[in-house]
């Protein structure tokens, strides 16, 4: 349908926003971006009192604003400060476990791309877009895929379609082959890091099931027409954490 521009202003406001599951995430993301936004422009890291400044920072402007920055808020549920103190709490504990046991193996190598710019990747015609949180090349010429993720205890966190993704990124770039290309994902609340391992076999694979999805998907959306075409959403939990809630209420 037509954006116009109640849908536009909407679209914008989201962009600065996240769902409640998803705030711990964004400021700790944010807070190593920083480190990495210097370290790329050949200035020192801002280090750790800057890092926890920020999350001091972010935490005031949440507990101040929440509709501002929490789609559950925005449409009109309580976020008790409890709630968004405990999220800071946890945003700093990670921001620590990072300085103490993480950055120094990162902040000297050569960095290709991080959590800033989407990257693409046109196959057969489609275009595919990531967003790396962090990709490195050694002294040796290795290259390094690196994942943050906050939560070790989610069963899903290491997501297979995301790692190959990005593998497949850096082979279609030229940027390494499979021999000097390492992946990793690293539990930023444990500090615990797991090697991601695949084939150029299973690569190939997914490469071939990314273009079939691909082309399925939109064989799917080009055969619906109009809002008959898709069911009314009944669920109060997802519709709460959908930033269209008023719009669609409204309509």
């Amino acid at each position: 349908m037509d954006h116009g521009d109640t849908l536009n202003d909407i679209k914008r406001k989201l962009d600065r926003m996240y769902e409640s599951k998803f705030l711990l995430g964004s400021i700790v993301h944010g807070a190593i971006k920083r480190q990495f936004d210097q370290l790329s422009r050949g200035r020192p890291a801002p280090g750790y009192d800057a890092a926890i400044n920020y999350v001091s920072r972010v935490i005031d402007n949440i507990r101040d604003n929440p509709d501002d920055y929490i789609i559950e808020a925005l449409n009109g549920k309580e976020i008790k400060e409890k709630e968004i103190s405990k999220i800071g709490t946890e945003a700093k504990r990670l921001i620590d476990i990072f300085f103490n046991e993480i950055f120094d193996s990162y902040k000297n190598l050569e960095i290709i791309t991080y959590d800033q710019d989407y990257q693409k990747i046109n196959i057969e015609g489609d275009i595919f877009w990531l967003v790396p949180d962090l990709i490195t090349r050694s002294n040796d010429g290795r290259v390094y895929i690196t994942d943050w993720k906050t939560d070790s205890s989610f069963s899903d966190a290491i997501d297979d379609w995301q790692m190959k993704l990005y593998i497949l990124w850096a082979l279609e770039e030229g940027l390494s082959d499979m021999d000097h290309l390492r992946a990793e994902v690293v539990f930023l609340d444990t500090g615990e890091s797991k090697a991601y391992n695949t084939t150029q076999q299973e690569i190939d694979s997914f490469k071939r099931e990314l273009i079939t999805k691909s082309k399925e998907l939109f064989e799917y959306i080009n055969s619906k027409s109009g809002e008959a075409d898709f069911e009314k959403c009944e669920n109060e939990v997802i519709c709460l954490s959908c930033g269209f809630k008023s719009y669609c209420e409204a309509r």
